[in-house]
């Protein structure tokens, strides 16, 4: 499973540029991108570590999520959460330096401008990183 985002400047670290589960343009091609969402308990989903590739200065690069997505959420909840942004964006926290255990969709999670409003994700004091994404918007 294959998933692309692009990572032209920093702040787009996060940001997808195919959406999950729906239909999208690239080269006047239309592209369906699909998310493997397994429901592993109660209210608890998981997407597992998978191969992203992004758009880097116009070249395709990979990347690999370090760590699994947990996402908090009723099956109504989960269907909202579906229909946005916010899978491709929680699955690119994964791919974060640093990131530790998993990368967390609360039950209020939704689309963010690159880290989903509602997730979560702690990183390693020694290698990991401050993503102003995670943090809060700031207009310049």
């Amino acid at each position: 499973m294959i998933t692309f985002f692009d990572f032209s400047i920093f702040n787009t670290l996060l940001r997808s540029i195919f959406f999950n589960n729906q239909k999208i343009y690239e080269n006047g091609i239309i592209k369906k991108i699909s998310m493997n969402v397994n429901k592993i308990a109660k209210n608890i989903y998981e997407i597992e570590p998978q191969t992203l590739m992004a758009r880097v200065e116009g070249k395709i690069k990979k990347f690999e999520m370090k760590v699994p997505v947990h996402i908090y959420a009723n099956e109504y909840i989960m269907d909202r959460i579906k229909q946005d942004r916010t899978l491709d964006q929680i699955s690119n926290v994964a791919c974060l330096p640093g990131i530790q255990k998993h990368a967390i969709a609360l039950s209020d999670a939704h689309q963010g401008y690159g880290f989903c409003i509602g997730g979560v994700a702690g990183t390693d004091a020694e290698d990991g990183m401050i993503s102003p994404g995670g943090v809060g918007y700031i207009r310049a």
